[in-house]
């Protein structure tokens, strides 16, 4: 019995649908099975729902990357606030052979905080942080402070004599990289780092965010983390905007990473290892050290030794009652 020839089997028709496109050069192996998985599903109408959900997925995925990516951007963009003082750097390389040395081995830092006015500095403060980071000093020092400036070079070059002046008058005529290398003959301690922070500025971002001593930096610290601000990216890049706009830095702490790095070690220092002191004056005179005690107290600074509460003047400040005092003076 013959038997029927069984017709061959045939394909509906359906509607042509895209072509896979032409694998891109160079990927080789990498291009990925699913993504043909995919494409067929999209090709022959199968149910698209999965596809619909990865396309929105994707999506999202790019909103947020985008959204990051301007958020970096923004913040990268902050860093061009901070004004790099590279005159500064220059003025203290000509005179590294005079320089204090560091202390060998040894991972201390010291960083010299200006808080400046007009062209006078508001606060001089010297910051001792520990090599092993266990202790943390801040030193203030009197700008009115009798002190021996060397040779400095002035406004647009010129050259000031060495003289019997004032860590004011320092700063004020051969600007930070004076009062830097005059704080050094003072103390014989290396200044590492320094920050110029414009209290104007500083002001007007306390002002705006409920009226805080612009001088007294930790209330400041204290009151944006309070007051929601830096939970708040509506408010928070303004303020960061006008804090950044404030600093003048070393080639070293001009941006915002470098200058997190360095509160995030500071923050790291156990609160009773933090002391606030000033340099040790005549109690009737606060322009005169006391000699013998502002020395031992920078030695101590100068060797990476634990400082006590007793070893300055009057407490400048304890960790307790930061916010109710002023770093002014």
């Amino acid at each position: 019995m013959t038997v029927p020839r069984q017709p061959a089997y045939r394909v509906p028709d359906r509607a042509p649908g895209p072509e896979l496109p032409p694998e891109p050069p160079g990927l080789g192996r990498r291009w990925s099975r699913r993504v043909r998985a995919w494409w067929g599903e999209l090709r022959h109408g199968r149910p698209r729902r999965r596809n619909r959900l990865r396309w929105v997925a994707a999506a999202v995925a790019l909103l947020v990357l985008g959204s990051a990516t301007a958020g970096w951007c923004y913040l990268r963009g902050l860093d061009g606030n901070i004004v790099t003082d590279v005159t500064t750097a220059d003025e203290l390389e000509r005179h590294r052979a005079e320089r204090p040395a560091r202390a060998p081995g040894s991972e201390a830092e010291n960083i010299l905080v200006i808080g400046t006015g007009e062209r006078s500095p508001d606060t001089v403060l010297l910051f001792h942080l520990a090599g092993d980071r266990r202790s943390a000093t801040a030193l203030a020092l009197p700008r009115a402070l009798g002190v021996d400036v060397p040779r400095c070079a002035g406004p647009e070059g010129t050259a000031l004599a060495a003289r019997r002046g004032t860590l004011d008058a320092a700063y004020a005529s051969g600007g930070a990289a004076c009062l830097i290398r005059t704080i050094e003959g003072l103390t014989g301690i290396r200044v590492d780092h320094h920050l110029i922070v414009d209290y104007a500025v500083v002001g007007r971002v306390a002002d705006a965010i409920g009226g805080i001593e612009p001088c007294t930096l930790d209330a400041l610290a204290r009151k944006l983390v309070s007051s929601g601000v830096l939970l708040n990216p509506a408010k928070l890049l303004p303020v960061l905007d006008a804090l950044t706009s404030s600093i003048t830095s070393d080639t070293e702490l001009n941006s915002l990473r470098e200058l997190y790095d360095l509160l995030r070690e500071i923050r790291s220092v156990p609160r009773d290892a933090l002391r606030f002191l000033t340099v040790p004056t005549a109690q009737d005179d606060r322009t005169a050290l006391v000699e013998a005690d502002a020395e031992a107290l920078f030695t101590r600074l100068r060797e990476d030794r634990p400082v006590s509460a007793d070893d300055g003047g009057p407490p400048l400040v304890t960790p307790d009652d930061a916010a109710a005092n002023t770093m002014c003076g």
